[in-house]
């Protein structure tokens, strides 16, 4: 009877400490097709429709900026929760922190979303380009840049 009161203990303490040790979810976005290596790739992570997919600032859960370096940059999300997602990432060449577009609306500047859904005369949306994110999972996401 002890034995089995000594494995439970067991059993119950490793479960305490592999959940302290647990590794929590990350994403791996890596952005191709650069036009030029000018200015800064912008990667927004985003949970809802809500500024999706130009307006990261004060909407995005998370925005890096990195370096623009042809032919292929990445931007790392991680310490993230299970949930839904969607990315966003524009090439911002002139480093004004926002998308250049012409009198008409159509972007000067590269831009890209998770899965690679894009529409010909409007912007991507985030209902077409979310994505599931498990507990301890590690995605890895290739997105295209519209030029």
């Amino acid at each position: 009877m002890t034995n089995i009161k000594t494995l439970r203990y067991a059993l119950v303490c490793s479960g305490f400490f592999i959940g302290q040790f647990a590794i929590a979810a990350e994403i791996s976005v890596k952005v191709k097709a650069l036009r030029n290596n000018n200015g800064s790739i912008i990667c927004g992570l985003f949970t809802s429709q809500k500024g999706f997919p130009s307006e990261s600032k004060g909407n995005a859960v998370a925005v890096q900026k990195v370096v623009s370096k042809k032919p292929e940059v990445e931007c790392r999300f991680s310490d993230l929760k299970m949930g839904t997602y969607a990315v966003s990432v524009l090439h911002d060449e002139n480093n004004n922190d926002k998308m250049d577009t012409n009198f008409f609306g159509i972007p000067k500047e590269g831009y890209g979303a998770s899965l690679n859904h894009y529409h010909a005369t409007s912007a991507p949306t985030f209902i077409e380009n979310k994505f599931n994110l498990t507990e301890t999972e590690k995605k890895e996401i290739v997105i295209e840049l519209q030029n």
